[in-house]
């Protein structure tokens, strides 16, 4: 139990952190990569090769924005649920084999 329990915080905390790491880089690249499409910046970019190469990186991490934003979601409901099946055990009655009345009438004999 103690094994699952710490898969789910360490997928949950990861999901959050990636999640956080999403909304960080577009607040900080958004502004730039908008600098960058602007008139003044394709200027920019046909004068200077430098002025390129660091909007093409600023483009990547834009880009990066919303497969951050899913790899956190994703494993923060998959720690979420690990969490959720840790807590909430199977109860020792719902083991014992049941009884014709509680089957399926497709695998009653």
């Amino acid at each position: 139990m103690w094994r699952r329990k710490t898969t789910g915080i360490v997928a949950l905390a990861f999901g959050i952190v990636l999640v956080i790491g999403g909304l960080v880089d577009h607040a900080y690249a958004a502004p730039k990569a908008a600098l960058c499409q602007s008139g003044l910046g394709q200027l920019a970019q046909g004068l200077d090769g430098t002025v390129a190469h660091d909007c093409g990186l600023v483009t990547a991490l834009e880009s990066a924005v919303g497969w951050l934003l899913v790899a956190g979601i994703l494993a923060a409901v998959f720690g979420a649920a690990v969490l959720y099946s840790v807590r909430n055990p199977k109860s020792p009655e719902s083991a014992q084999p049941a009884t014709s009345a509680d089957r399926s009438w497709w695998t009653r004999s």
